[in-house]
């Protein structure tokens, strides 16, 4: 077993015991609150500019009232979140809850690493080869005895096939 072994044993496991912990409502939720509170902040932090405008600099103007719309979304929502999950327990929906949790745990944790693996591999010696539908490392000593490391791969090779063309390379250049 390798390094990288370790790391994926390491990845996956921190992510399903969150999973386990907080529950699979509680991370649907904070998923579905962050995405609003980025999306709302993104798309409104110009109506809190003019209540700010004793900070000169207009790209820190921006960004505090972002800030500020983020933080304020991600409180309430947290309250709501906070009341549902209760509400669930109390039913006895537990343990259902939590099994579900795991599963988003797992699910996480290799979505997570399978964009890092397509997202560094322009930047580092592994490509995307299209002649045989894998990713390819051109020095392979790092990873030769990994054995959990190939089906990340698999899964990140999967993935990057629905993304859109030329996706990867605008995140990456955007990125780096």
């Amino acid at each position: 077993m390798s390094w990288v072994d370790l790391a994926v044993i390491g990845v996956v496991l921190v992510s399903t015991l969150i999973g386990i912990y907080r529950g699979f409502v509680k991370e649907i939720l904070t998923l579905i609150s962050w995405a609003t509170a980025i999306t709302l902040a993104y798309n409104f932090y110009h109506l809190i500019d003019p209540y700010i405008e004793f900070i000169t600099i207009p790209l820190i103007r921006s960004l505090v009232a972002g800030f500020i719309i983020l933080l304020a979304v991600l409180v309430v929502l947290s309250v709501v979140n906070f009341i549902i999950s209760k509400s669930l327990s109390a039913i006895g929906f537990k343990w259902f809850d939590r099994s579900l949790g795991a599963g988003f745990g797992f699910a996480r944790a290799l979505l997570v690493m399978s964009i890092a693996i397509i997202l560094i591999s322009p930047q580092s010696d592994i490509s995307i080869s299209k002649d045989n539908a894998s990713l390819v490392n051109k020095n392979n000593n790092w990873k030769k005895d990994s054995i959990l490391y190939p089906r990340v791969e698999d899964v990140a090779f999967s993935l990057h096939k629905q993304l859109p063309k030329n996706w990867v390379q605008k995140i990456t250049n955007y990125l780096l």
